[in-house]
């Protein structure tokens, strides 16, 4: 009889950056979380019928999944760039669709609101481009 030997996953990271502790940095990533718990919210929260949501099941339990990372991520000393890129997009690309169905349009406005404002932080504060 053999043993199966398991492998543990291999996770690779783009980038990571110290966040700043300057006031301006805080203050900003004040603003960001305030954001990003407001969609979270908005997403959560909706009782809309499926078929009159913006995102799917799936689409809405990964961006949650990310959004509830991203917020802790934005607590810790560090950042890593490939979450916050992977973010800003799953935001970008729901805020999208939302205005495409036309429904949940301030939740779709608080996800715009959020890319823009984090991409702001990391262009600003860790010189990233995108």
């Amino acid at each position: 009889m053999s043993a199966t030997v398991t492998r543990p996953p291999i996770v690779t990271a783009e980038a990571w950056a110290i966040i700043p502790i300057s006031a301006p940095a805080r203050q900003k990533i004040a603003l960001i979380a305030e954001l990003l718990e407001e969609v979270l919210s908005g997403i959560t929260g909706s009782n809309l019928p499926a078929d009159q949501q913006a995102l799917s099941e799936i689409e809405k339990a990964q961006l949650i999944a990310i959004l509830q990372t991203a917020l802790k991520l934005l607590q810790s000393p560090m950042v890593e760039r490939g979450l916050i890129r992977r973010l800003t997009q799953m935001l970008k690309d729901a805020a999208i669709k939302a205005g495409e169905k036309q429904v949940q349009q301030g939740v779709a406005q608080g996800m715009e609101e959020a890319s823009k404002q984090l991409m702001e932080f990391m262009k600003n504060f860790f010189h990233w481009s995108w």
